[in-house]
């Protein structure tokens, strides 16, 4: 009560004051996903405060995002755990699902599916939230995606299904959109007819894929799989991976780039690049799993590849790509007694004034100091 009867100024400034130590330690963190929950944080909060019939598991909810703040499986629990909280009012619900990972309710909806019947009550609890929070907001912009294709499983039990298509009705025209959207992109990336089936969820995007995989035999079909890969939603990252696997066995130089590219814009667990490098150690293309230990910021493959290194002979061509992450990863000084340091130098030697200082940094560390000089030299008659 004291609560309420304070200023709205007031009010924010407790606000401010409840999130600032679990903020503290992220303030530069520019994740996408961390700025939502943060955003969800801060909304729970205004609720918690300044709604007075507010429940109080509000609370326990924001008190479980700032401890999970980081934890996708943790945030992904509280997640399903409010779908089926008939005590979290609707529009509470509602921005919960609009600043949440669509893959992790999507996740948990298949789940359940796989899990019939004993869970089928929850599906019907999570459709009926679902036609409360369309009761209340905008029409269905958060939910199309995920109701689809329920309609579409016939191991569900007919009640279930019917109840996925009246509120994918109420949709409108969303859902179908959405996917026509998607299968039209999908068309221009493959440049082939594509059907909406095809497309239609997860597990059909998963098959297309695996399809095309096993009849890619050039580089530019890989390439292409990439882009493809990049444009569709909830694409797991072992998808990649198994993309990664092919593109070992397929000559090309532009390999490090690609890899490059699928590294920035995915998050991987350390734990299944390190198992995709180990299957690919007698790849005929060791500079390729080389690359793949060097481009992850992961401390423990970058020691891999610098073993890997080693062992490449003295005539093995060195990209100035792979000679750059080479320095950026601090692995210089390791390499000055392989036999393709030489080479690497080299490289280097005719790179820039910024690579060629730090080079030159990274060999006086070592105490190797011809080297360090060569790079010096270097580095002064470079702009």
């Amino acid at each position: 009560q004291s609560v309420m009867k304070l200023d709205v100024d007031s009010r924010e400034a407790m606000i401010d004051i409840v999130l600032n130590c679990g903020r503290q330690q992220h303030l530069s963190n520019e994740n996408p996903d961390f700025l939502k929950i943060q955003e969800l944080k801060d909304y729970l909060l205004q609720v918690w405060y300044l709604e007075r019939d507010s429940s109080k598991n509000i609370r326990n909810y924001l008190v479980r995002l700032d401890e999970a703040c980081g934890d996708s499986d943790a945030i992904s629990t509280i997640i399903q755990t409010a779908l089926l909280d008939a005590s979290v009012s609707t529009h509470v619900l509602q921005k919960i699902a609009k600043l949440s990972n669509k893959k992790a309710l999507s996740s948990y909806i298949s789940d359940l599916l796989h899990s019939l019947p004993s869970q089928a009550s929850f599906i019907t609890t999570i459709l009926q939230r679902v036609e409360d929070c369309l009761a209340h907001g905008e029409k269905g912009d958060s939910w199309s995606i995920l109701i689809g294709p329920l309609t579409e499983k016939t191991e569900l039990p007919t009640s279930i299904r019917k109840q996925a298509a009246q509120i994918s009705q109420r949709l409108g025209a969303n859902y179908n959109e959405e996917l026509e959207a998607l299968r039209l992109r999908t068309e221009a990336v493959l440049r082939t007819p594509v059907k909406l089936s095809q497309v239609c969820d997860q597990n059909s995007r998963y098959l297309m894929f695996k399809h095309l995989l096993s009849q890619s035999d050039s580089w530019d079909t890989l390439q292409q799989l990439s882009l493809l890969l990049s444009t569709w939603p909830d694409v797991d990252t072992s998808w990649y991976l198994e993309l990664i696997e092919t593109m070992a066995e397929v000559p090309n130089g532009e390999k490090f780039l690609t890899l490059q590219r699928i590294f920035r814009k995915n998050v991987f667990e350390e734990e299944e690049v390190a198992h995709l490098i180990s299957r690919l150690e007698d790849c005929t293309d060791g500079l390729f799993t080389i690359t793949l230990c060097l481009i992850p910021e992961f401390k423990r493959l970058h020691l891999k590849g610098a073993h890997l290194l080693h062992k490449l002979p003295s005539e093995t061509l060195i990209s100035k790509e792979l000679a750059r992450r080479v320095v950026e990863t601090e692995l210089l000084a390791e390499l000055v007694q392989s036999p393709v340091f030489p080479r690497m130098k080299d490289v280097l030697l005719q790179s820039c004034k910024d690579l060629c200082e730090r080079a030159a940094d990274q060999l006086i560390a070592a105490n190797c100091i011809d080297d360090a000089m060569a790079f010096q030299q270097a580095s002064a008659c470079l702009s």
